[in-house]
C-alpha cells in the first residue's frame, strides 16, 4: 500500500495547481456539475453495494498480508473479551446492580444482575438475565444489545410481584431499535398477546411512567418524525392499548430535531416532567407537564434543564438575563423546582465558567450534588450542599492527572458511582460518599500494557490567529527528537464534544507498543476550555478548527517530534470530516490518513439521514451565504487532480444511521479515479460506533493501526 508521489518540479507543479484550481473553484461554487457518485447513496443498489463490498475485500487482503496485523487483531480481542481488562461497569436500582457484558464467544453479550455485596468482591457471581446470543438464535434479526431500563420499586405493581425493565435491542448497532419488556423474575420477555410493551424498531426513547404506563416517542406513523428522522411526538401509553392509542401530551414540528423529555421519579414517588422541544441542535424550549397541561418555562433557548427530586439543574449554554441578573455561558445553576415553575424561584450558582475552565457534568444525591469541574483539561470533583448550609468541598485522593466520571448509584442515599482514569491510567471504580467524601475503591480495569517506559506530555501549537491549542503527546520516554518517529495526531472539535484524558488502550496496545508516538490535539469545536472555545469554529468559523489542528501538526513536525511523512492523522464522524478536509487543504503535511464514519459530501450532507439536525453546527448548504463558507471546506467538493494526497483509508457502517456511509464511499470513488491512493472498509454492522461485537472492534482497531503504521514507512516491531 505505499505510494510514490509523481515528481514534478516545484514550478510546473505550482502552474498546475493553478489552472486546475482556478477551473474548480468555478465548478464549485456553480454547483452545475454532476455528481458522478451519486448512486453510492442508494443503500438498495445492487452496483453500489458490489462495488463496496469488493472494496472492502480488497482492503481487508491487503492490510492483513502488512506486519503486525495479526499480533494486533489477536491483543485487541484478548483485551475486549477478557474481564481483568474490563471493569464491569455498573447501572444500579434500588441496591441492585445490572451489567452487560460480551466475550469472544458471546459476542452479543450477557445481560446479568447481582447484589451490591456481591459486586464489591473481586470476581462476582453475577445471575444471568438474558443471554442475548442464545435469544437471537430463534429470531428472524441477530440482535445487538443496547441498554435497559429497570422499573425502580417505587413504580412496581404490588400485585405482580414481580420486575419488570424495558430492553432495547439494535440491529447491529444502529440508532433505530426495538423495545421489549422484561420480566426479570421469570428471566423472560412479556408478549404482547400477553399485556406486554414493545415498541417496534425506530428512532426514538421509552421510559417508565407507572407499572402500566411508558413515556414514549416513537414514529407513530406518517407525519409523527421530523426532517432530521427523529420522533416529533411524545405520548403516554397505557398497558392492554394499542401504540397507535397513545395519548398526546407534545407534538414538536416537522423542522424541528425532535421532541426530548426528562422524567423524574423521586424515591416518594413524586414525577416531574419536562418536555424539550427542540427547535435545532443546540436550541431548545422547555414545558413543565403537572399532569394535565404543559406550561412554558422562562429559560434561554441554549440551555439545559433537568429536574431532580424537588430542584431543577439548569445549564446556559449562552449568558442568560433572568431578574435582573446575569448568568455566564456555561454555569451551573440550582434553583427549587416548584418555584421556578411559579415564578418565583431564584438560581443560586455553583459553578461558573473560566478561562481554561468548564464543566462535564454532575449528580445529584439526596443531600447534595456532585459537580465534575474540568480546570485545565484535569477533573476535580466538587460536593455542593443542595441547601446551601456549607461551603463547596472537593474531593481529595484522585491523582492530579486523570478525567472522572459521575453517575447515579440509587435515588436513596447520598452515594455515587465515580470512575476514574488517565492517558495511562487504567479507570478505578469508586463509590464516593458525598457526605464526608470518603472514596471506597471497588475494581481496577487491568493495564493492557506496561506504561513505564511512556510520558505524558502537554504542549501548545499556534493556531494561524495566534491562538495556543494544548494538545497531548504519549511517546517512550527514551524517544529521540530526531524527526523519525511514526506520530499518530487525533482531534475532534465539534458540537462541544471534549476529548479529554481517557485511559488510552487501543492507541497503547496498537501504536505505541510498536513504537508510534500519539497525540490528540484538543482544538476549538469542542468543549475542552469552555462554551468560548466551543463557539470559535460553530458555523461560518468552522475553518479555525481545521487551523488549529494544522497548527498542531506542524508543531510536531518543528519540535522534530516526526516529519510529513511519518505524521498520520485519524478521525471518527465530525473528527472524520476534520482530517479529510485538513488532508486536502494541507495533504504535504501528512503521511497517511484514516476517517472513519465521516462527513465528507458537505454540498448535500442535510439531504442524508440526521444531517439535517447538524445545521447549527455547520451550515446550511441551501443558504448561498452559508454554502460559500461550506464550498471553502467540503472534502468531496475540494478534491481536485494535483494534491499529491497521501495513503487514505476510508471506514463506513453499511448499517451507520446516522452518518450516511455514502460520505466515505463516494470520497473513495473520487480519489481512486483521481489516481490518489484510497481505501474503503465498510462492514455490514455495527452502526455509527462499530462496536457491535468484540470481533468486529478488534479487526477495525487492528486495521486502522496497522494500515497506518505501514504507511508511514516504520520497521517498528513490539517492545
Amino acid at each position: 500500500m505505499k505510494h510514490s508521489r509523481n515528481k514534478f518540479s516545484k514550478a510546473a507543479l505550482r502552474g498546475y495547481a493553478c489552472l486546475a484550481g482556478l477551473l474548480w473553484w468555478g465548478c464549485v461554487l456553480a454547483q452545475d456539475a454532476p455528481d458522478p457518485y451519486i448512486g453510492m447513496e442508494n443503500l438498495q443498489d445492487p452496483n453500489a453495494t458490489r462495488w463496496v463490498d469488493e472494496q472492502s475485500m480488497r482492503t481487508l487482503e491487503s492490510v492483513r498480508k502488512m506486519p503486525g496485523f495479526d499480533e494486533r487483531y489477536k491483543a485487541n480481542l484478548r483485551v475486549l473479551s477478557q474481564r481483568e481488562f474490563n471493569i464491569q461497569m455498573p447501572g444500579s436500582v434500588d441496591g441492585v446492580v445490572y451489567n452487560h457484558f460480551r466475550t469472544a464467544s458471546q459476542p452479543k453479550g450477557v445481560w446479568r444482575q447481582a447484589t451490591m455485596d456481591e459486586y464489591r468482591k473481586s470476581r462476582p457471581e453475577w445471575q444471568t438475565l438474558l443471554n442475548l446470543d442464545s435469544y437471537n438464535r430463534n429470531e428472524p434479526v441477530e440482535w445487538t444489545w443496547a441498554g435497559a431500563q429497570v422499573q425502580p420499586a417505587v413504580l412496581q405493581d404490588p400485585e405482580r410481584k414481580s420486575v419488570r425493565a424495558l430492553v432495547r435491542l439494535t440491529r447491529g448497532g444502529s440508532d433505530a431499535a426495538v423495545v421489549r419488556e422484561f420480566d426479570l423474575n421469570s428471566r423472560s420477555f412479556v408478549a404482547s398477546g400477553a399485556g406486554g410493551f414493545e415498541v417496534p424498531e425506530a428512532k426514538g426513547w421509552t421510559y417508565w411512567w407507572s407499572a402500566n404506563e411508558l413515556l414514549v416517542s416513537t414514529n407513530f406513523g406518517p407525519g409523527t418524525m421530523t426532517d432530521s428522522g427523529y420522533p416529533r411526538e411524545l405520548r403516554l401509553w397505557k398497558r392492554g392499548t394499542p401504540l397507535s392509542s397513545a395519548v398526546p401530551l407534545f407534538s414538536a414540528e416537522a423542522t424541528d430535531i425532535s421532541v426530548d423529555w426528562w422524567a423524574d421519579i423521586a424515591p416518594d414517588g413524586t414525577k416531574r416532567l419536562l418536555v424539550k422541544r427542540r427547535i435545532s441542535f443546540f436550541r431548545y424550549t422547555y414545558f413543565a407537564w403537572d399532569g394535565k397541561e404543559l406550561k412554558a418555562l422562562e429559560l434561554p433557548a441554549e440551555a439545559t434543564a433537568r429536574a431532580h427530586s424537588g430542584h431543577l439543574v439548569i445549564e446556559p449554554h449562552t449568558a442568560w438575563m433572568h431578574k435582573d441578573r446575569q448568568y455566564s455561558a456555561g454555569s451551573l445553576l440550582l434553583v427549587n423546582y416548584e418555584e421556578f415553575i411559579r415564578g418565583t424561584g431564584v438560581p443560586r450558582v455553583l459553578f461558573e465558567a473560566g478561562e481554561r475552565k468548564t464543566q462535564q457534568g454532575y449528580v445529584v444525591t439526596e443531600n447534595h450534588i456532585a459537580v465534575n469541574e474540568l480546570r485545565d483539561l484535569q477533573s476535580r470533583v466538587v460536593i455542593h450542599d443542595l441547601l446551601g448550609d456549607r461551603p463547596p468541598r472537593e474531593v481529595q485522593g484522585l491523582s492530579d492527572f486523570g478525567l472522572a466520571r459521575l453517575w447515579q448509584l440509587d435515588a436513596k442515599g447520598d452515594a455515587i458511582w465515580l470512575l476514574f482514569q488517565g492517558f495511562l491510567e487504567p479507570q478505578s471504580l469508586y463509590v464516593l460518599n458525598t457526605a464526608n467524601l470518603a472514596l471506597d475503591k471497588i475494581h481496577v480495569q487491568g493495564p493492557v500494557a506496561d506504561a513505564s517506559p511512556y510520558r505524558v506530555e502537554r504542549g501548545n501549537a499556534k493556531s494561524l490567529d495566534g491562538t495556543l491549542v494544548p494538545y497531548t503527546l504519549i511517546q517512550r520516554k527514551d524517544a529521540a527528537r530526531d524527526g523519525r518517529q511514526p506520530t499518530l495526531l487525533f482531534g475532534y472539535g465539534g458540537f462541544g464534544i471534549s476529548v479529554l484524558p481517557e485511559y488510552q488502550r487501543f492507541p497503547l496496545l496498537n501504536w505505541l507498543e510498536y513504537g508510534g508516538t500519539y497525540v490528540i490535539a484538543h482544538i476549538r469545536g469542542g468543549g475542552e476550555l469552555g462554551p468560548g472555545w466551543t463557539q470559535a469554529a460553530k458555523g461560518a468559523k468552522r475553518q479555525t478548527g481545521f487551523d488549529d489542528f494544522a497548527a498542531v501538526a506542524q508543531a510536531l513536525v518543528d519540535a522534530k517530534v516526526t516529519q510529513p511523512s511519518r505524521l498520520g492523522i485519524y478521525g471518527a464522524s465530525n473528527g472524520g470530516l476534520l482530517v479529510s478536509a485538513v488532508m486536502v487543504q494541507r495533504p504535504e503535511l501528512f503521511g497517511a490518513v484514516v476517517s472513519r464514519v465521516p462527513l465528507t459530501d458537505m454540498r448535500r450532507y442535510t439531504r442524508l439521514l440526521a444531517g439535517p439536525s447538524w445545521v447549527e453546527e455547520y451550515g446550511d448548504p441551501d443558504k448561498p451565504e452559508d454554502w460559500a463558507v461550506l464550498a471553502r471546506y467540503s472534502p468531496y467538493e475540494n478534491l481536485r487532480p494535483g494534491l499529491l494526497l497521501p495513503p487514505t483509508l476510508f471506514i463506513t457502517n453499511r448499517n451507520d444511521d446516522r452518518v450516511h456511509p455514502a460520505h466515505g464511499r463516494k470520497m473513495a470513488a473520487k480519489q481512486q479515479a483521481m489516481g490518489y491512493p484510497a481505501w474503503l472498509y465498510e462492514p455490514r454492522e455495527g452502526g455509527h460506533s462499530g462496536v457491535a461485537t468484540p470481533q468486529l472492534q478488534a479487526e477495525r482497531e487492528a486495521l486502522l493501526y496497522t494500515f497506518l503504521m505501514h504507511n508511514l514507512k516504520s520497521n517498528s516491531t513490539p517492545k
